[in-house]
C-alpha cells in the first residue's frame, strides 16, 4: 500500500458513532446508512470493518462504493500481513436473518 492508502486506512478503520448509525432490527448489528456514490441508492453498511469486506465508505460524504478487484486483493494481503481491516460489508448480504427480508 502507498502512504496515501495507509493514511486512508487509518482514517476509515474506526468510525465514530454519529448520525448515520443505526442497528439492524433483527440481529442488532451496528450499521451505517449510506448512499452509493454513483446510484444514490441507500444501503445498510456494517459499521465494523471486515476481513471479507468489499465496501469502501466515506462517512463525511455519507457514501459508499464497492471496492474493485485490485482494492479487495490489496485489502486481503494487508489483513493477512496483520493490518487492521478497513473494508466493510453490505448488511443485506451478511445478516443472518436476511431471508426474512427477501
Amino acid at each position: 500500500m502507498t502512504n496515501n492508502q495507509s493514511t486512508q486506512t487509518e482514517q476509515t478503520t474506526h468510525i465514530p458513532y454519529g448520525p448515520h448509525h443505526t442497528h439492524c432490527t433483527s440481529c442488532s448489528t451496528t450499521l451505517i446508512k449510506l448512499k452509493h456514490e454513483r446510484t444514490g441508492n441507500h444501503a445498510p453498511i456494517e459499521a465494523d470493518p471486515s476481513p471479507n469486506g468489499n465496501c469502501l465508505v466515506d462517512v463525511d460524504r455519507g457514501t459508499y462504493r464497492i471496492a474493485d478487484k485490485d482494492e479487495r486483493e490489496a485489502h486481503a494481503r494487508y489483513v493477512e500481513a496483520g493490518g487492521a481491516a478497513f473494508l466493510r460489508l453490505n448488511h443485506f448480504a451478511s445478516c443472518p436473518n436476511a431471508a426474512m427480508y427477501h
